[in-house]
């Protein structure tokens, strides 16, 4: 273990295989490595919901750099730079690059316990392997406006940061090269489609009653009511912290007809994922559903009362008479973009990570097979996630045209994090994505719920908006009260 100063003029710094460029910022750096015996290689230091999922995406840890840095208030010229627009400064650092059949991505760890992944800017593979480096370059913004508050009341004036330098390997054997086949290949086997009862005994676990034929018929006896979870999820973990009582209140209300749809949210879009259910539906059944719908699930939604009422108007029975959205992104979502892309790991990482391991193992490792198809250039492929970019096609198509006979509810949030914690620097980042309008860290607050009055069935004036002094980001829905007291409301 070594530790070098900082030099405030930008003059680069060495300390065990890392170089450290930081103009107007001093302070020291600090590298761990597998030689100094300070860390075990193979094993992921990282918060403790978050050690199962990288280790089980492949994640192993090469390096820890310990940054303690103590910029200095932002100069008369510093200030103008930035009221200007022009790009904010950054600490450069440069490490070794991982072998030809790796990839490469920095874990920041700030003082108040956020995350945020590091990408490095692409580069020929030819330059890089010329360099034997990889540089990645950190914007002051990603760890010193909040927490550098926090360092100076303790009287230290030093903001401590943890980089860790994670490879992983760019072929799977199991799901082949990263790319779109390999997220398909994993979604095929770890988010496959399927239909579940949901019931009180099992809507918190994967463990349930195998789907038979026989439970459409099942389900066309009455009013039946369909659960679609959203990115990343299972309907276990998008909707596993509904309050027992109300959920069991709700599922005696429909007779006990009470299902889920799990499927693909990263490698297929919504209008696939409605495909796939409609080829599941027999010519017999006869359906009339509500649906509770999370996150990118309401665009599901809409398709299924989209799909269901051209087949009512051919003669089938078959019927949507209430959707509840929450969290919806309606309007979509600017995160989905691939230039805010980072934002949108981020959020979710930040977010997980503060809920108990135990729920939500399984949807970092969906978020962290999304970071290793980032870092290695693949964003673009991830159709179910672009098909909520508010430029993108998908969205384009759906928010035109008749809507179906289907009466619309909504829940969404004004998200602002109470006191400096491990959200505050994600609040900030997603906030400048948003130009400032309210979000509950992934879905613009009024996107939920208004689209104007060119779209049918909106603006949902039926809705409850969660306040900021209520904190509720978008994975924490179905742990309000509120929430379950609409939900018996409106159904």
């Amino acid at each position: 273990m070594a530790t070098v100063e900082l030099k405030a003029d930008g003059s680069p710094v060495s300390v065990g295989g890392i170089t450290v460029r930081s103009r107007g910022t001093g302070g020291r750096v600090e590298v761990l490595t597998p030689a100094t015996g300070k860390r075990e290689v193979r094993a992921v230091a990282a918060p403790t919901a978050l050690e199962a999922p990288l280790a089980a995406a492949g994640f192993t840890l090469s390096r820890e750099i310990r940054l303690e840095a103590s910029p200095p208030p932002p100069t008369p010229r510093e200030r103008a730079v930035r009221r200007a627009g022009r790009a904010e400064e950054v600490i450069e650092v440069d490490v070794p690059a991982p072998p030809p059949d790796q990839g490469q991505v920095v874990l920041l760890r700030d003082e108040a316990g956020g995350l945020h992944w590091q990408f490095a800017p692409p580069a020929p593979r030819a330059a890089v392997r010329a360099l034997g480096t990889r540089t990645y370059r950190i914007p002051r913004s990603a760890w010193q406006p909040v927490v550098a508050a926090r360092a100076e009341v303790r009287g230290r004036g030093l903001v401590q940061n943890a980089l860790q330098v994670l490879a992983f390997p760019l072929i799977d054997p199991v799901f082949g090269p990263l790319g779109a086949k390999y997220v398909k290949n994993w979604e095929a086997k770890k988010r496959p489609y399927g239909l579940r009862w949901f019931e009180p005994a099992n809507y918190r676990s994967q463990a349930h009653p195998g789907w038979q034929p026989g439970d459409w018929q099942l389900l066309s006896a009455g009013r039946a009511l369909l659960y679609v979870h959203g990115t990343f999820s299972r309907a276990d973990a998008a909707f596993g912290d509904l309050d027992p009582t109300d959920f069991s209140t709700l599922f005696d209300r429909y007779g006990q007809r009470v299902f889920a749809f799990n499927h693909p949210t990263l490698s297929e879009d919504p209008r696939q994922n409605v495909d796939w259910l409609m080829g599941a539906l027999p010519d017999t059944a006869e359906l009339d559903l509500d649906i509770v719908c999370h996150s990118r699930g309401g665009l599901v939604s809409r398709l299924i009362a989209e799909q269901f009422a051209q087949r009512a108007a051919a003669g089938r029975k078959l019927k949507v008479g209430k959707i509840v959205f929450v969290a919806t992104p309606n309007a979509g979502t600017t995160l989905a973009d691939i230039d805010h892309m980072q934002a949108f790991l981020d959020s979710f990482t930040n977010q997980l990570n503060a809920l108990p391991p135990s729920r939500v193992v399984d949807v970092l490792e969906a978020v962290f097979t999304v970071v290793k198809n980032v870092a290695a250039g693949a964003a673009r492929r991830l159709v179910g996630i672009q098909a909520q970019n508010p430029k993108g096609k998908f969205l384009a198509g759906l928010n035109i045209g008749p809507a179906p006979a289907t009466q619309y509810f909504a829940l969404a949030s004004n998200f602002e994090p109470s006191g400096v914690g491990s959200l505050a620097l994600v609040d900030r980042v997603v906030d400048q994505a948003f130009s400032g309008a309210g979000n509950d860290l992934v879905v613009p607050t009024e996107g939920v719920y208004d689209l104007g009055k060119t779209v049918a069935g909106f603006p949902i004036a039926d809705r409850h908006v969660f306040t900021p002094a209520e904190a509720v980001s978008h994975v924490s829905f179905f742990g309000q009260a509120t929430t379950s007291a609409k939900l018996l409301q409106w159904l």
